[in-house]
């Protein structure tokens, strides 16, 4: 066991405050050769706690974009095509192959929002379905060829 005085205390916390400011680094305190605690600059850990704030940065919502929808941060794509596409049986690679200059790592960012919010991505993939789209406008569909609908005012407007 170790004792310090007060005075002693307050002397090495000032040169470890004083170390802290001259690096970048965390300072670390040990006990059993384990971290206990961290001390670090104010400024990272400002970063560090908006951060975890919200736990997808890469993710963003403009009212003007999609409806508000979630959509990769810097472009207009909403999570939800991403995930119809990885439903569609399309891999993270070929997804990012088919939309430039999307990565990877990008696709993997909106699954990962995706799995944390799954009830409101499923809840707006419904809602995009076009047959729920065309209802809701008047407008019944009619298939004029594999993989070809034709939409059109409905003609009974009770139906």
């Amino acid at each position: 066991m170790q004792t310090i005085t007060s005075s002693g205390l307050r002397r090495k916390l000032r040169e470890v405050l004083a170390q802290l400011k001259r690096s970048t680094e965390p300072y670390f305190i040990m006990q059993y050769s384990r971290p206990v605690a961290v001390l670090v600059d104010v400024d990272d850990f400002e970063n560090l706690r908006k951060q975890s704030a919200n736990p997808h940065p890469r993710i963003a919502r403009h009212p003007e974009i999609s409806g508000g929808e979630p959509i990769l941060a810097g472009t207009r794509l909403p999570v939800r095509e991403i995930v119809q596409r990885v439903h569609a049986g399309q891999s993270a690679e070929e997804i990012a192959a088919a939309l430039p200059p999307l990565t990877p790592g990008r696709v993997y960012d909106a699954l990962s929002y995706y799995f944390d919010n799954q009830d409101e991505v499923e809840l707006l993939i419904a809602e995009s379905d076009p047959k729920r789209v065309w209802e809701s406008a008047g407008l019944e569909a009619h298939q004029v060829a594999p993989g070809i609908m034709q939409a059109g005012k409905r003609s009974d407007p009770r139906q």
